[in-house]
């Protein structure tokens, strides 16, 4: 897996002798997210919970390297907190985390009267800056505080839709997106982390002479 992801930004870094313009931005908003996998399913069941959204702040930067008008390579690097959780049964769980989340996105474009939309799909590579840590908090107990060694990497996907509009020298981003963990992120090999995000941005054009 580690393979495939390093031979795409390869191809992808390759491919940059083609671009004709390159745009830089900041980017941030809200995401939403949770844990999923089979292991995490035994959990809830075991501690009766249902399954939770978390919801958090994710921002960062980012580079478009214009291909054509169409499209785009788009790396990027955000603050991402890594959430989840379960509540019922008078037992909640929450389980936290931190990593600089790089998305690797391929962007292409459909031109609309106002503005374009976008289609975008990527790896990206987490790299975890502290342990994962699962809070339980029970009747009759005080929160018990466990912590699960992490892997110093994962890696994940991300499809995502968007829209952009120029205003003025600048341009204003809406996105959209989805996010799944698809290497071990902790000890439980069937644990994954995923999120929705949704993120506004802007962008200007990066002279090159």
């Amino acid at each position: 897996m580690r393979k495939l992801f390093l031979a795409a930004f390869f191809v992808a870094c390759l491919g940059l002798s083609g671009v004709y313009g390159v745009d830089g931005g900041i980017i941030g908003g809200m995401s939403a997210g949770w844990i999923g996998g089979d292991d995490w399913n035994d959990v809830l069941k075991s501690t009766s919970t249902d399954n939770e959204m978390k919801f958090s702040l994710q921002y960062g930067a980012f580079l478009e390297f214009d291909y054509d008008w169409f499209v785009t390579f788009r790396p990027e690097l955000h603050v991402l907190d890594i959430r989840g959780g379960s509540a019922g049964s008078g037992i909640t769980i929450d389980a936290t985390s931190r990593a600089v989340h790089i998305p690797l996105l391929a962007i292409y474009r459909y031109p609309l009267a106002a503005g374009s939309i976008y289609g975008s799909i990527g790896p990206s590579v987490n790299l975890i800056l502290r342990d994962v840590r699962f809070r339980k908090e029970e009747p009759g107990n005080d929160a018990v505080l466990l912590e699960t060694p992490y892997y110093g990497v994962a890696y994940g996907l991300i499809l995502g839709a968007g829209y952009e509009i120029p205003v003025r020298s600048v341009k204003i981003i809406a996105d959209f997106r989805y996010h799944r963990s698809l290497t071990q992120v902790i000890k439980f090999p069937n644990i994954n982390f995923q999120n929705f995000a949704f993120l506004v941005g802007v962008s200007r054009e990066i002279p090159n002479d």
